[in-house]
């Protein structure tokens, strides 16, 4: 479990709360500032679709950045769009839990990178198990690259 709570710490500081959230939260505002499930479903939408997402990614640098970074360590397939899955599951539950209210949901991520462990506590089982399984992607990648 050690693996999986460093790997999920990094997955908070470098991908989740840099890009991915912050560009589905921004997205997300750009559309209401009070819940509006239809709002979520179109921000959860982008973050499933290659090609809508690629679109987002293209216009920020920053996402771009994060992008990079997770194609370095999940690759460009199936394993990437899974971290976006993630990423659009997790965007759902704080769009939902802070009720539309962006400035609390970049609390809350930044809350979530002070304790990375708190915020993993906080997501659904199934969130968790995607969580997990996406460190052990990671970990098998890493033995498999090495010599």
């Amino acid at each position: 479990m050690g693996f999986i709570k460093g790997f999920f710490k990094l997955l908070i500081h470098s991908f989740f709360s840099s890009a991915v959230i912050t560009l589905s939260i921004s997205a997300f505002a750009g559309e209401v500032s009070t819940v509006d499930a239809e709002s979520i479903e179109k921000t959860v939408k982008l973050l499933n679709s290659k090609i809508q997402r690629q679109g987002a990614i293209d216009a920020s640098p920053d996402a771009s950045k994060a992008n990079e970074m997770a194609k370095g360590l999940f690759g460009d397939g199936a394993d990437l769009d899974q971290v976006y899955k993630a990423a659009s599951e997790i965007f759902r539950k704080l769009a939902n839990d802070s009720k539309g209210d962006t400035p609390n949901m970049m609390e809350v991520l930044s809350k979530a990178q002070a304790d990375p462990e708190g915020f993993y506590k906080n997501m659904t089982p199934e969130q968790q198990e995607i969580i997990k399984n996406l460190g052990k992607t990671v970990d098998a990648r890493r033995k498999k690259a090495q010599p």
